[in-house]
């Protein structure tokens, strides 16, 4: 008898107890099977390997698909996060003086800030609806998919250089680096996972010879968001000088032939899909929407990338509306980013160990607080020492829906549809990040950055605390119903 087969025999006392979530499907017209624990889980995917005719995994595709992720974490992410240089930039004279602009559209906050919403990648995950369950298929061909984001990404910045108006920073900067960034930022990170068992011997290396009980999935995944950061702690400071020294047309003339340089290597580097394992395409039904969980999750998964970019896109203009030089704008970003290094993948291990859907909640209420308790006061009262304490909350705990989200659908769906659903909250996360900048930048009054005060961003600061509580209501009200359904246990 098979492990698969003898594990549905175990001991009831080792099984997750039968959810209701079963019930709820096959009432909705979607398949469903019982969802083992992870323990079966583990023991039925060593089986399939065991009988996997794929060749193994060597060392040297580890490698290199862990060093293509890093660099397009660290090169994507952090210019994403870092978009708040050019935020203030755009809106300062310097632009005006370097043609970018004409002083005319120097106060239009809600189209400069669309420029670094549509250049996240936003525009590629709208499709993810439809594209999502057929990843395995796409990753077949994903150095080229990397290719060509890296041409879309350096010919969108190259372009950018000879902008004339925000029209065209709007189709180059904003439509071509967002198409490029998307077909990377929404498709390598999925094939990661298939590259590193719980035995990997590469990534156990990097754990002080397992001194560390993690498992080598979630540490290829930490170093990833640890790229990232390290890739906004690095742009922060330098965008903001390049743009001093070398002037706007220059410095995103720099800024093509770096990506041009590491994206390229990055893609060179990418391995395709692993496995061909047979999976559900189809999307999801509406009729799944009865199903509060998922309905609620939507909801998350919208009004987090909505206000997520806030504190990095326009943090640089409320930093110089409280004295602070643009220098010290861009180390305060800068900040941000290199707190969440540590705090990240403490966050992670704690997640692990108390429950994910624990740790996406306590990284939210985090995020709520420090909005409402210190950039709140500091917005109102001026107070550059409640803004900077605000920063250090915020660097803690923003990676944490980065860190989890992903995790908590899959803990609560299981690994059948975990594409198909997927595909529908990265479709709704696009939305969030495509539209969260442009009505910020609404919301935030037109004036020039230079004569901005700390009050004219009380609204942006309301706006972005009522969606983070509204976010945690949403939460805490899934892990009260999957309780219901499971018990309260622990969600690994």
């Amino acid at each position: 008898m098979s492990s698969s087969n003898s594990s549905k025999n175990l001991p009831s006392t080792n099984q997750r107890p039968r959810s209701s979530y079963s019930e709820k499907c096959v009432k909705a017209g979607e398949p469903t099977e019982d969802k083992p624990t992870p323990e079966v889980q583990d023991e039925e995917a060593e089986s399939n390997d065991e009988h996997n005719e794929a060749p193994k995994v060597t060392r040297t595709q580890q490698a290199f698909i862990l060093v293509a992720m890093m660099l397009q974490s660290f090169q994507t992410q952090g210019y994403t996060q870092s978009y708040g240089m050019f935020q203030v930039h755009y809106g300062s004279p310097a632009a005006v003086a370097d043609g970018v602009l004409p002083s005319s559209q120097m106060t239009d906050t809600a189209w400069i800030a669309a420029v670094g919403s549509i250049g996240n990648g936003g525009t590629v995950a709208l499709f993810a609806l439809l594209y999502y369950p057929y990843m395995p298929l796409i990753g077949r061909y994903i150095k080229w998919v990397c290719f060509l984001g890296t041409g879309l990404v350096s010919v969108g910045l190259l372009t950018a250089s000879w902008s004339t108006n925000l029209s065209h920073l709007v189709v180059t900067q904003g439509i071509f680096v967002g198409l490029g960034n998307g077909l990377l930022l929404y498709t390598l990170p999925v094939i990661i996972p298939e590259y590193f068992s719980k035995r990997s011997g590469l990534v156990q290396g990097i754990t002080a010879a397992g001194v560390f009980d993690i498992d080598t999935t979630r540490l290829a995944e930490l170093i990833q968001v640890t790229a990232a950061s390290l890739g906004g702690v690095f742009y922060s400071p330098v965008l903001r000088k390049l743009l001093q020294v070398l002037g706007t047309r220059n410095t995103l003339r720099a800024l093509a032939c770096m990506n041009a340089m590491l994206l390229g290597v990055a893609s060179g580097l990418a391995q395709p899909a692993r496995k061909y394992e047979k999976r559900t395409y189809s999307i999801v039904k509406l009729k799944i929407f009865k199903d509060p969980i998922f309905s609620l999750l939507m909801v998350v998964n919208f009004l987090n990338p909505l206000t997520f970019a806030t504190t990095f896109n326009f943090g640089p203009d409320f930093s110089e509306s409280l004295g602070f030089s643009e220098t010290m704008a861009g180390y305060l970003l800068a900040l941000v980013c290199g707190i969440a290094i540590p705090f990240r993948i403490l966050m992670g291990y704690l997640g692990d160990r108390f429950g994910h859907q624990n740790g996406l909640i306590a990284g939210t209420l985090v995020s709520a607080l420090s909005v409402w308790g210190l950039w709140l006061p500091a917005a109102c009262l001026a107070n550059d020492k409640s803004w900077m304490a605000h920063l250090v909350f915020y660097g803690i705990s923003a990676g944490t829906f980065i860190s989890f989200m992903n995790l908590v659908q899959k803990d609560i769906f299981g690994h059948e549809r975990y594409y198909v659903y997927s595909g529908a909250f990265s479709t709704v996360r696009g939305v969030g990040y495509l539209v969260g900048g442009p009505m910020a930048g609404a919301i935030v009054k037109k004036d020039r950055d230079d004569e901005l005060s700390s009050s004219d961003f009380a609204g942006l600061v309301l706006f972005t605390g009522i969606s983070m509580a509204l976010c945690l209501v949403c939460l805490v009200v899934v892990r009260q119903l999957e309780a219901r359904r499971t018990g309260w246990l622990r969600i690994r």
